[in-house]
């Protein structure tokens, strides 16, 4: 069974028909197309796409081979391209998960995701950064993270909590256990969950 495929490329003020087959085109030049994707002014729209997500999966136990790709999108001059790579970095780098997931994860996670996604989130763009968070938080974050992730929390909002974040229950929690756990060597052991 092969599935065609016609995509719709607006750029410069021309538009441009792509028409292809899944089984006819290698999984990095699909995922360089699905890429280039403009977000419809209608509808609904996800990051990552679905034809992002499709094109990752289609790379198989070599879903690393996305990550150039994908790293290469970020520095594109297309916002949406930075988007959607950003965000499908999660795929790329989250560890192999065949059991869990509808289509499974499988091969190795890309090793430069992590670093990359931490970079874009320090680097205060407000752009990706929520992105990349997303993305981070579907790769997992290590107990070392917490630290940095509290930091960037203070730092959004000015050195001070705010009083609309300290309202939401989960923040207000969350705070008061770190600062109790600060003095209470038995409740450290549990800041990583």
């Amino acid at each position: 069974i092969s599935t065609a495929v016609i995509i719709i490329c607006v750029a410069g003020g021309g538009a441009g028909f792509y028409a292809y087959h899944w089984n006819d085109v290698k999984p990095a030049a699909e995922l360089q197309a699905a890429l280039r994707i403009e977000r419809p002014a209608t509808g609904t729209w996800g990051y990552p796409s679905e034809t992002v997500t499709l094109a990752i999966l289609h790379f198989g136990t070599n879903r690393a081979d996305a990550f150039p790709i994908l790293e290469e999108a970020t520095k594109s001059s297309n916002a949406e391209a930075r988007k959607q790579a950003v965000s499908a970095m999660g795929m790329v780098g989250m560890p192999s998960r065949p059991k869990y997931t509808k289509f499974g994860l499988h091969g190795e996670p890309a090793p430069d995701v992590v670093p990359l996604l931490w970079k874009i989130l320090n680097s205060n763009d407000g752009e990706l950064s929520s992105f990349a968070l997303f993305s981070l938080s579907g790769i997992g974050f290590q107990p070392e993270d917490i630290p940095v992730l509290a930091a960037l929390l203070v730092r959004s909002h000015g050195n001070q909590l705010s009083l609309n974040a300290m309202t939401n229950p989960s923040v207000a929690k969350l705070n008061n256990f770190l600062s109790r756990a600060n003095n209470d060597q038995m409740l450290q052991r549990y800041i990583p969950e």
